[in-house]
């Protein structure tokens, strides 16, 4: 799950920067995929960490499956609600 979601926070970082050396004008749907991918990694990451996976013998589960969705979350949020001129533009 760790790596899944560093392919996908690495992918959206590159498609972020392109965006800040070119233009974030009419981005919505960047920062709306990003925000919806966040939050479906957020509940399935928390439902994988607690559930009946995490209690078999040899694993040992950590929070990583839902924190950084979380923070990756907090972040895409922000970023729709204080550029939303630009990006719905």
């Amino acid at each position: 799950m760790v790596k899944l979601s560093g392919t996908y926070t690495f992918t959206q970082s590159l498609i972020y920067i392109i965006l800040l050396l070119s233009s974030a004008v009419g981005a919505w749907s960047v920062f709306a995929f990003g925000t919806i991918q966040a939050a479906l990694f957020l509940v399935f990451g928390y439902l994988t960490v607690k559930g009946k996976w995490a209690q078999v013998e040899g694993v040992k589960a950590t929070a990583e499956g839902y924190i950084v969705p979380a923070i990756l979350l907090v972040f895409h949020l922000y970023i729709m609600f204080t550029i939303g001129d630009i990006i719905y533009a």
